[in-house]
């Protein structure tokens, strides 16, 4: 990479980075303001540790040179789901 030039990294991050809400949320928008000093970084949420159908905070949209979030409840396989909703045998 040539001096001046900034290389492109790829964050994939369980939860919509954000500035306030919970704590993952929180250190994953502080990590995205952290990276983007030094790299175009490109942000990949699959939603397993957040709420799913977010948009990412105008305050940090300068921080992301593309985002994305996958649908990542369509991508299980359907008897993953149902095994992980049958309940428990007797306590």
């Amino acid at each position: 990479m040539s001096e001046g030039s900034r290389g492109k990294l790829l964050f994939v991050t369980p939860a919509m980075p954000a500035t306030g809400g919970n704590g993952l949320a929180m250190r994953a928008g502080n990590l995205l303001e952290a990276l983007s000093g030094k790299w175009d970084v490109h942000l990949l949420v699959l939603a397993v540790g957040g709420i799913e159908n977010l948009t990412l905070e105008a305050a940090l949209e300068p921080s992301a040179a593309r985002w994305r979030e996958l649908p990542y409840g369509e991508m299980l396989d359907p008897a993953f789901l149902a095994a992980a909703n049958t309940p428990a045998g007797p306590a």
